[in-house]
């Protein structure tokens, strides 16, 4: 913490959302009679506690759909919270759409995170990424990889979170789902340490 401290020298009561970036980007693209929607707003970030700092950034791809298909995107609601005096939070939340061909659908969805550091002095790194599948001729591919939950609530407690969820392939009137996400990840004592890493694919 010596390295907040210092940027925060001189000052009685900050609290400071430090970096709080967005993006959807228009990657995606719907072809011949097709949909594609993506969604990456709705985000949070937030430092109510004295010298809190918390830093989050959110990147949300949308998929591709050719010839009567569908693809959906959701990176969105994903949240960041420094109550704790002192407290810090990272927060790192990617989601790239999946490829959906000849009347099929891929479903992603990797929004909906929380990282909250309560406790005095307390500290939480949250990085949530989720890679959509591919489905092709009458499929569906749907990847699951949000509604993660980074939380320390004891003082001096410290949450590490790293969650990689990466779909699968549907073919042929076939269907594909992979769940990585409902992660929980908390540090309730006081000094107590948490590090969970969670890697899902087919």
């Amino acid at each position: 913490m010596s390295l907040k401290r210092s940027l925060f020298s001189g000052f009685a009561a900050i609290a400071l959302v430090a970096a709080t970036g967005a993006l959807t980007a228009a990657h995606a693209d719907a072809v011949n009679h097709s949909t594609v929607v993506a969604r990456g707003g709705n985000q949070f970030a937030a430092a109510p506690g004295r010298d809190a700092l918390v830093a989050q950034s959110n990147a949300t791809l949308g998929g591709e759909a050719i010839n009567h298909s569908r693809a959906f995107t959701d990176g969105s609601a994903n949240r960041a919270i420094a109550r704790g005096r002192d407290s810090t939070v990272f927060q790192d939340n990617s989601v790239v759409g999946g490829v959906a061909i000849n009347r099929s659908t891929a479903d992603t969805s990797g929004g909906h995170n929380l990282a909250v550091a309560r406790g005095r002095n307390s500290f939480v790194d949250q990085s949530s990424t989720t890679v959509g599948g591919f489905a092709q001729n009458h499929s569906l591919s749907r990847t699951n990889g949000g509604n993660n939950l980074a939380l320390a609530t004891g003082r001096d407690s410290a949450v590490q979170q790293d969650s990689l969820t990466l779909g699968g392939t549907a073919i042929n009137h076939s269907t594909n789902i992979v769940n990585g996400g409902n992660n929980k990840a908390i540090a309730s004592g006081k000094g107590s340490q948490v590090l969970q890493q969670t890697v899902t694919g087919d």
